[in-house]
């Protein structure tokens, strides 16, 4: 480098510098200053995701088939948790019920059987076999008891209103969680089958950012630190966030973890699946510093 200047002679000027006039100096107003130490904030850019998590996303399904009878809800709206979201008419309920109450019936008698032959034992009257023999039966029949409303709950159906003047062949699909509606694979009169999803339902109030930290930059990133983030499709506009946990594993085929970063202010622009790019600030640093105005840019040149 020392050689290169001193080939340089006073008519010449140096590749790297640039020569300005004074007629030019004071028509841009060109004023000079010194390098200054400062503590900066600096930042880590960083590549993320927008998530959510497993438990505000749902798939809804049904236990058993039938025909479509109503459909209560539209894509896009929001409903709460327990919020009935279609009517499926089913036949085989209706024999759940009538199962439900010819047992309820039974376990009413071995009730008062099992009283009365434990009364009898108690006077000796009885054989220890029979008192056994109805005891067994009570307790099969409370178990079965438990078991069919198990199931008819399942259906949607409140077994303690069930009589033989209200039987009913309809399941009410509900909302297992609160959240908007994403997409709906049914039609009305359509069979829809067990197991089948029929709706999905995202909660994009707990949407996170999932960040790609590299190895290099884990040791500068703590929990608590504040981002500043926009989404690949709108750089324009840009949210908070703060991170709230980093993994402590690296990620499969990768020197990289992931930084878990709550989002402030959530708004109906971010949606699942969107990619972000995201700034970390990190701790104040003392360097050496200029003021934005003294750097000149020309496309990627500055």
């Amino acid at each position: 480098e020392q050689s290169t200047k001193d080939t340089i002679t006073k008519n010449e000027v140096s590749p790297v510098e640039v020569v300005l006039t004074d007629e030019q100096i004071k028509s841009i107003d060109l004023q000079t200053g010194s390098i200054e130490q400062r503590n900066l904030k600096s930042t880590i850019k960083v590549n993320g995701k927008l998530m959510l998590p497993p438990q505000n996303q749902a798939q809804v399904s049904i236990l058993t088939g039938g025909i479509v009878k109503s459909i209560d809800v539209t894509e896009g709206s929001f409903v709460k948790q327990g919020q009935t979201l279609a009517t499926i008419v089913n036949n085989e309920v209706i024999q759940l019920q009538q199962d439900y109450l010819e047992n309820k019936s039974q376990l009413v008698y071995l009730q008062a059987e099992f009283k009365r032959q434990k009364e009898l034992q108690e006077d000796r009257i009885n054989a220890t076999k029979t008192l056994q023999q109805v005891q067994n039966e009570l307790c099969m029949a409370q178990a079965k008891q438990k078991g069919l409303q198990t199931k008819l709950e399942l259906q949607g159906i409140n077994a303690t209103n069930i009589s033989t003047t209200n039987f009913t062949n309809r399941i009410a699909v509900t909302a297992p969680i609160s959240g908007f509606i994403h997409h709906i694979n049914l039609t009305m009169g359509k069979f829809a089958d067990a197991n089948t999803i029929l709706f999905d339902i995202v909660d994009n109030r707990f949407l996170h950012l999932d960040l790609t930290l590299f190895e290099k930059d884990i040791s500068k990133v703590k929990i608590g630190d504040k981002i500043m983030f926009t989404d690949a499709n709108d750089a324009s506009h840009t949210h908070s966030a703060t991170i709230f946990s980093l993994n402590k594993s690296f990620e499969d085929n990768q020197q990289a973890i992931l930084a878990h970063a709550k989002i402030e202010g959530i708004t109906e622009t971010l949606l699942p699946g969107m990619y972000v790019e995201a700034r970390v600030k990190i701790d104040n640093t003392n360097t050496k510093a200029l003021p934005t105005e003294a750097i000149v840019n020309n496309g990627n040149d500055h």
